[in-house]
């Protein structure tokens, strides 16, 4: 796996983005259980894989800082992209572990990622089960997320597709800090990104980016994207923010 260890990690009790991970809401014990148990930070390059297509899994990952592109490659090449992970988001997990994963996790940006193995989850899963419904949760979530992308690439035209996206990431990026939307959210994704996430071509995503910056909803340029008019961009779409339901109180 791509990465090198990060010479002063972040202690666990101390994490920036622990609200929004796996391991949160925990005591004072179970965070020490889990800091004993990570096995490092790792900074990853942008553009290197973070783990490929098809490899068999020992590691699960808790992305730091940075963006993550999901995505899988069929045999001639094309790609598509599955989910773009940000700051909070845990990546990786195989409860098989004889079974492949069956996507390449790649750094879009330089990326560090908190390290567990995956037996060591299994045995926190299984002394504490609050971890699990955790774990739990986090599928779940992720499936609705899925869904909601699968609706996309079905049955909603192209300039729907693009401002679901752009309010998604919006969406959530304000869930780990404030953003300005007039000014500008910095957002590393290039047409060839959102063609194969949204199952368009470059030229498709160009001209209705264009479209979307003429009727001043939206422009992405310069690696920022501005969100001009979020009322019509949700009007258009019906986008609904309790897809990202809130964690379980335990």
């Amino acid at each position: 796996m791509a990465g090198t260890p990060t010479a002063n990690p972040t202690p666990c009790a101390e994490c920036p983005i622990r609200r929004l991970a796996l391991f949160e809401p925990l005591s004072t014990g179970l965070l020490e259980l889990m800091q004993k148990h990570r096995l490092e930070q790792r900074d990853v390059p942008a553009g290197s894989l973070i783990y490929p297509q098809d490899a068999r899994l020992d590691e699960s990952f808790t992305v730091f800082q940075g963006w993550v592109m999901l995505h899988r490659t069929l045999s001639d090449g094309r790609r598509q992209v599955l989910r773009f992970a940000l700051p909070g988001d845990f990546i990786g997990f195989q409860p098989d572990p004889e079974s492949p994963v069956l996507h390449s996790a790649q750094a879009l940006t330089a990326v560090r990622v908190c390290v567990f193995r995956q037996d060591s989850l299994m045995e926190m899963f299984r002394e504490h089960p609050m971890l699990a419904i955790q774990m739990a949760w986090i599928a779940s979530r992720d499936e609705a997320l899925a869904h909601d992308h699968m609706t996309s690439l079905g049955r909603r035209p192209a300039k729907e597709r693009i401002a679901q996206l752009f309010l998604e990431i919006q969406h959530r990026l304000a869930a780990r800090g404030p953003v300005d939307e007039r000014a500008g959210i910095p957002v590393p994704l290039k047409q060839e990104h959102i063609a194969d996430a949204l199952g368009l071509t470059t030229i498709h995503v160009n001209r209705t980016l264009r479209t979307l910056r003429e009727a001043g909803m939206a422009v992405l340029r310069g690696g920022l994207l501005r969100i001009q008019n979020r009322a019509a961009l949700v009007e258009m779409t019906g986008f609904r923010p309790d897809s990202f339901s809130r964690r379980p109180i335990l």
